[in-house]
């Protein structure tokens, strides 16, 4: 595959993932889609409240760095070399959220889909597999 196919993907992944974490957001705003909630199966002693500030921060951090990952990733708003980090972090703090409040989001499929995109980000990033010569 080309250089320019396997950066647009990556670009575009990250951007669809990180506008995707705004269901979470939406859902602790208390704004509900079909069967979604804030509250997390672990912490609910905490009360509704103190669930919903969690869940908003969650989602509301990796769907700012997914997006600034992708800027960055093609140059556009950062210096480039930091999009790996910003990915990274994001990664970490999504699957912190989908562990905590999976409820957030609507559909099996965007867990799937959600965790899919972490677990890769996380496995390449950490130099399992990440083809340098194309960057």
């Amino acid at each position: 595959m080309a250089k320019q196919t396997i950066t647009t993907i990556v670009l575009i992944l990250f951007l669809v993932h990180g506008v995707g974490h705004f269901q979470g957001i939406v859902t602790s705003l208390g704004l509900r889609t079909s069967r979604s909630t804030s509250m997390s199966w672990l912490l609910k002693g905490l009360g509704n409240r103190t669930n919903s500030i969690l869940c908003f921060i969650l989602y509301l951090l990796p769907a700012l760095g997914f997006i600034a990952a992708a800027m960055n990733f093609r140059g556009w708003v950062l210096p480039q070399s930091d999009w790996q980090d910003l990915a990274l972090y994001s990664a970490f703090i999504s699957m912190g959220g989908l562990a905590l409040f999976p409820n957030a989001l609507a559909m099996l499929f965007n867990k799937i889909g959600a965790l899919a995109v972490n677990v890769t980000t996380i496995v390449s990033l950490l130099g399992v597999y990440w083809p340098e010569k194309i960057f």
